[in-house]
C-alpha cells in the first residue's frame, strides 16, 4: 500500500522547524526516539484560513471534563477534516495577488510554531505537569503540541505512553480534534511497541465522546476487554455520550440501563445530554421515563433542563410530560414560563380533558399577570364540557363577559350541542343562571341565548317548552338589565312555531315593538311559516310585503316551503304567495367551476350571516373570493347576468301587483 502524502501546514513546521523540504523521503514522525525508528503519524492539518468553517460535536466539551457539571445543553454536529489542497500555480498566483496574503501567513504560523512565553526556562518536570494539567483542564491540540516540541524536540526527551495519552487528549479539542488522528497515535503506538495502558484507552474514548466513531469505539472497547482492563465510570459515561452524539438512542439508553443495574451514578451532563438529545429528535416518552426516574432516584436537574422540556413537550401536545413538569416545577413556583408556553400547555389540557391542569395554568396566569386570550377560554369551556361541568362553564362566561370577551360561536354551539345530547332540562340550566346572579355575577345575554336555542330544539317533540321558555322570558330582565337581542327573539319565534304555539309568537312579536328591537329577513321569515302553519294566508301575505319592502330576499328554503304550504289551499292570498315571484325558484347565474361553492350538506357547517343566524338552503359565494378569482371580464358578464334577472324580477313583480 502506498504511504500517504505529507502534510507540510503549520503544525509539522512548529515541531520540526529544521526540516528541509527536500527530504520528502524521509519524513519523521510527531513523537521521534532515538532508540526506535518510529513511522510517521499523520497529523491534523491546520488550516490558516479554512474555506468551510469548521463544525464541532460539542459547542461545551467541558460536560465531559468536570464530573460536576450539570450537562447544559450542547450541540451535535459534524467534525470534518480534510487534506489541504496542494499547491498549483494559479493558487499561488492568487495568493500573491491577494495584498496582504503573506502576513497573514507569517502570522499564523507563528501562532502555531513560537512557543509560550517562560516555557524556555521551565524544567522537564514543570513541563510534565503543565502537560497533564492542559490535556485534562482544557484541551487544545496546539497548546499540547507546543509542550510536547518543547519537551522532545528541544530537551531531547524519549517520547512514552504519557505524551501519547496527552495527546489523544488533545483531540477532545472541539474545533481541530479527529477521531482519525486517535487512531493513527493508536497504530503509532502499537507499531513502535508502546503500550497503550488504561489511561490511554479511556482519553480515546474521551475524544471519540466529542468526535463519535462508532467502529473505533468499538476497537478501543475490545483492546480494553482483551488486556483485561476494566472500563471506569468515567468510560461508560464517554461511550454512552459518543452513543448520543451517533444518534443512536437505543444503544444509549440500554448502557445507561446496565449502568444504572451495576450501580453507577448517572452523572447530571450526561443525564441531561441524553435528554436534550431524546427532545431534538422526539422522543418524548423516553424523556418522561428518564426524568421521572432521575427524579424518584432524588436527583436535581438544571432549571434551563426543566424549561427546556416543558416548552418541546407543551408544543408537541404530549400530556404526560407537560403536566409531569408542570406540578413539579411551574405549580411550586421554581420556574415561570413564557406566555406562548402557557398557551401550548392550555391546548395540552384542552386536548387531554384535564380540569386541574387547565385550573392550575389560569391561576399561573393570573399570577403572573399575563393577559389570557379569549382561545384560552374557549378551551377551558370545551374542558368543562368534557367533564360535565355545565354550571362551570356558565360560571367561565359570566368571567368573559367581566372581562369584555365574547364567547365564540362554535363554544356556545358547543354547549347547546352538550346540553341536547345529555338531555338536559332547561329549567335545571334557568336555575343555573339565577344562581349565579345571586352571587353577584354579570350574566351574559350569551347564556341567555344558549338555553333559548336549546328550548327550540326541545320544542319540535315537546311543545311544552313554550311555555317554560315564555316564563324564562318575563324573568329575563331580572338576570339581564340591557334585556333581549335579536337573536334570542328570533330563536323564540321559531320555538313557537315548531311548538304550534301561535299566540306565544304574537306574544313575543308585540315585546320585540315595545323594546325596540328591528327585525330582520329571519324574523320575517319565521312568522310567514307560522301563520301559514295557523291558515293564516292573509297576515303570512302581509309579513312577505313588509320582508320585501326592506330590500330583503327570502331564502330558497323558505320559498320552497311558502310553496308547499300554499299549495294546499285555494284560499286568495294562499294562491297570492304561491305565485308571488318573489317566492319563485331563483335562476342562479353559473359562475366558473372552480370557483363555485357549493353548500354544505351538514347544517351545522353553513356559514352565518352578519347577525349570527345561518341561513340554511341558500347557496353562497364569498365576496371576497370571487373578486380574486374572476377575471375582469368574467366578473363583468357575472354582475351584467346578475342586473338582468334583478329587472326581469321587478318588472314581474310589478305586472301582478297590477292585476292583484
Amino acid at each position: 500500500m502506498s504511504p500517504r502524502a505529507l502534510v507540510l501546514d503549520g503544525l509539522w513546521h512548529s515541531l520540526c522547524p529544521s526540516f528541509n523540504h527536500l527530504a520528502l523521503s524521509r519524513p519523521s514522525s510527531v513523537l521521534r526516539s532515538r532508540k526506535h525508528n518510529f513511522k510517521p503519524c499523520p497529523l491534523p492539518a491546520i488550516r490558516i484560513a479554512p474555506t468551510v468553517p469548521r463544525r464541532c460535536y460539542s459547542s461545551q466539551h467541558r460536560g465531559l471534563d468536570d464530573s460536576n457539571n450539570t450537562g447544559d445543553k450542547t450541540d451535535s454536529s459534524t467534525n470534518s477534516h480534510s487534506d489541504p489542497p496542494t499547491s498549483s500555480p494559479e493558487s499561488k498566483s492568487e495568493s500573491k495577488s491577494e495584498p496582504g496574503a503573506d502576513d497573514q501567513l507569517r502570522k499564523a504560523r507563528q501562532r502555531y510554531v513560537r512557543l509560550p512565553e517562560g516555557y524556555d526556562n521551565k524544567s522537564e518536570a514543570a513541563l510534565e505537569g503543565r502537560l497533564r494539567a492542559a490535556a485534562t483542564r482544557d484541551p487544545s491540540i496546539v497548546g499540547t503540541t507546543q509542550i510536547l516540541r518543547a519537551l522532545i524536540r528541544d530537551r531531547g526527551v524519549e517520547p512514552h505512553t504519557r505524551h501519547y495519552q496527552a495527546l489523544i487528549f488533545a483531540n477532545c479539542d472541539n474545533e481541530m480534534g479527529s477521531p482519525e488522528v486517535v487512531q493513527h497515535l493508536l497504530q503509532e503506538m502499537e507499531e513502535n511497541g508502546i503500550t497503550a495502558d488504561s489511561g490511554t484507552l479511556h482519553a480515546a474514548l474521551k475524544a471519540l465522546a466529542v468526535h463519535p466513531d462508532y467502529f473505533l469505539r468499538q476497537d478501543v472497547l475490545r483492546m480494553l476487554r482483551d488486556r483485561w482492563l476494566t472500563v471506569s465510570p468515567d468510560g461508560w459515561h464517554f461511550m454512552v455520550a459518543g452513543l448520543l452524539r451517533d444518534h443512536q438512542f437505543e444503544l444509549a439508553l440500554d448502557q445507561i440501563s446496565l449502568m444504572e443495574r451495576k450501580g453507577m451514578q448517572i452523572e447530571n451532563w450526561l443525564h441531561s445530554m441524553a435528554v436534550y438529545q431524546l427532545c431534538d429528535f422526539q422522543e418524548l416518552d423516553e424523556v418522561y421515563r428518564l426524568m421521572q426516574a432521575r427524579v424518584e432516584q432524588g436527583h436535581d436537574m438544571t432549571p434551563q433542563l426543566w424549561a427546556h422540556v416543558l416548552k418541546t413537550a407543551s408544543k408537541a401536545l404530549h400530556y404526560d410530560l407537560t403536566r409531569f413538569i408542570w406540578r413539579r416545577q411551574v405549580d411550586l413556583g421554581y420556574l415561570e414560563p413564557s406566555q406562548e408556553i402557557y398557551g401550548n400547555a392550555m391546548a395540552v389540557a384542552s386536548d387531554a380533558g384535564d380540569i386541574d391542569l387547565a385550573l392550575a395554568i389560569f391561576r399561573s396566569c393570573d399570577n403572573r399577570g399575563f393577559p389570557l386570550k379569549a382561545q384560552d377560554y374557549h378551551r377551558l369551556v370545551e374542558i368543562y364540557l368534557r367533564s360535565g361541568d355545565l354550571a362551570a362553564t356558565f360560571k367561565l362566561f359570566c368571567t368573559m363577559h367581566e372581562l369584555g370577551l365574547v364567547p365564540a360561536e362554535h363554544s356556545t354551539e358547543a354547549v347547546v350541542s352538550y346540553m341536547i345530547e345529555h338531555h338536559t332540562d332547561p329549567r335545571e340550566a334557568w336555575q343555573m343562571l339565577k344562581h349565579l346572579k345571586n352571587d353577584k355575577r354579570e350574566v351574559p345575554i350569551g347564556c341567555v341565548r344558549i338555553i333559548a336555542e336549546l328550548c327550540e330544539q326541545l320544542a319540535h317533540d315537546d311543545p311544552s317548552v313554550v311555555d317554560d321558555a315564555v316564563g324564562f322570558y318575563k324573568e329575563l330582565y331580572t338576570l339581564c338589565p340591557e334585556g333581549a337581542d335579536l337573536r334570542v327573539y328570533n330563536s323564540l319565534i321559531r320555538m313557537c312555531r315548531h311548538g304550534q304555539n301561535r299566540q306565544s309568537g304574537l306574544f313575543l312579536v308585540k315585546e320585540m315593538a315595545s323594546f325596540g328591537v328591528v327585525p330582520d329577513a329571519i324574523t320575517f321569515e319565521s312568522l310567514i311559516l307560522m301563520c301559514l302553519d295557523a291558515r293564516n294566508y292573509q297576515s303570512a301575505y302581509m309579513y312577505l310585503r313588509d320582508l320585501l319592502d326592506r330590500g330583503d330576499e327570502v331564502s330558497d328554503e323558505t320559498r320552497k316551503q311558502i310553496r308547499e304550504l300554499c299549495s294546499q289551499s285555494v284560499h286568495e292570498f294562499a294562491v297570492r304567495l304561491q305565485h308571488h315571484p318573489a317566492v319563485q325558484p331563483v335562476e342562479r347565474p353559473a359562475l366558473p367551476d372552480h370557483i363555485v361553492d357549493e353548500e354544505p350538506q351538514d347544517k351545522s357547517s353553513n356559514k352565518a350571516d352578519e347577525t349570527g343566524h345561518r341561513r340554511y338552503g341558500r347557496p353562497w359565494v364569498r365576496a371576497a373570493f370571487r373578486r380574486q378569482t374572476l377575471s375582469d371580464e368574467d366578473r363583468i358578464a357575472w354582475n351584467k347576468k346578475r342586473r338582468q334577472n334583478k329587472r326581469r324580477h321587478q318588472a314581474i313583480a310589478r305586472k301582478a301587483e297590477a292585476e292583484y
